[in-house]
């Protein structure tokens, strides 16, 4: 830790001075680097090499061919002294690009995945992100993959039958998260969500969805939830609105122990006007709401329970900087460092 803040202190004071320039560093596990661009930074970094972005724009114009791990500041502004991360455009990843971390920042596309290519062991957590999705043929998968502490704006896009028809995440766990809807899930999990209006699950096989709460929706299936071309769907411990239908929809086995809400968030969330993530709001339950300790681990349903519980402002692993007054003192010849730093342990 030491170490990397050094290697992070370095770079905000070359930044002071540069001011133009918001610089990258690598930190490498023989040696360490700076870079100015993104598609820099990925190309001198080594496999298994550690990306720092600093607040600010940034874009990567490749395809991820190497194991890398991304990390920003957050993709929530106003908590850093250098607001927050933002990549514009879509992050692609080729097949060498297996085993990479996304952490800490708002990409305003999606994680895509090349033709043909198999992504293993990705890891996304603490972003924001439009969705997943494939590019070009739609012969993708991606297997043991983790979405933790994400807003998913859109769609995880896995499968769209029968356009995608080639496409599946398998043997994967998204939780405590923001989702809305999922294509082509298999031998997965979704736990501790937060689920959007007009969610539905598409082309799923053996899926289980548990100690999730589902925003109201007059469609069908259980909750609300629209289940189409899935099969061995399984709904443990979730809250739904109590207006929806609680028929079981397309493939799914079982609905246990639900819980249900009468009209709106207000009834479930301590400051929350509806279901979708705001930076403002408070997602944590009510003290009254039966939801609390009732997640099949015996935590709260949602995204404050189970082992990964929501960060609030979803502040990455790296060290934030809260304050900074460094300062040149062109008559001393001195550069004053001046910084506030809170560490982060999770």
């Amino acid at each position: 830790m030491k170490l990397l803040f050094s290697l992070l202190s370095a770079v905000l004071c070359i930044s002071n001075i540069t001011a133009q320039q918001k610089l990258i560093a690598i930190k490498g596990a023989a040696t360490d680097a700076i870079a100015t661009t993104l598609n820099d930074a990925i190309a001198i970094a080594q496999p298994g090499d550690k990306i720092y972005l600093p607040g600010g724009n940034f874009e990567y114009t490749g395809s991820l061919e190497k194991p890398v791990h991304i990390i920003g500041i957050g993709f929530q502004n106003g908590l850093h002294v250098d607001g927050n991360t933002i990549i514009n455009g879509d992050f692609i990843l080729n097949s060498e690009g297996s085993n990479s971390i996304f952490e800490g920042f708002y990409l305003s596309g999606y994680f895509r995945c090349g033709t043909q290519v198999t992504a293993n062991n990705i890891v996304i957590k603490k972003c924001n992100f439009n969705g997943i999705a494939g590019s070009g043929n739609f012969d993708f998968s991606w297997t043991n993959c983790q979405i933790t502490n994400c807003v998913a704006r859109e769609n995880l896009r896995f499968n769209f039958s029968p356009y995608w028809a080639g496409g599946y995440l398998n043997n994967s766990v998204i939780s405590n998260s923001f989702i809305y809807t999922v294509f082509g899930l298999q031998n997965s999990i979704i736990k501790n969500c937060i689920v959007g209006s007009n969610f539905s699950i598409n082309s799923c096989i053996n899926l289980t969805l548990k100690n999730c709460i589902f925003s109201y929706y007059s469609g069908s299936g259980v909750g609300g939830t629209v289940t189409t071309s899935s099969a061995n769907l399984t709904f443990n411990n979730n809250v739904f609105y109590s207006g929806n239908s609680s028929t079981l929809g397309d493939g799914v086995l079982s609905n246990l122990s639900p819980l249900y809400y009468n009209s709106s968030a207000t009834e479930v969330f301590v400051n929350a006007a509806d279901f979708t993530f705001n930076p403002t709001f408070d997602f944590q339950l009510l003290p009254t709401f039966e939801g609390n300790n009732s997640g099949d681990d015996g935590t709260d349903i949602g995204i404050y329970g189970g082992q990964y519980p929501w960060k609030n402002g979803s502040l990455p692993i790296s060290p934030n900087i809260e304050q900074n007054s460094s300062f040149l003192d062109v008559q001393n010849e001195q550069f004053k460092l001046r910084v506030k730093v809170v560490p982060q342990t999770n």
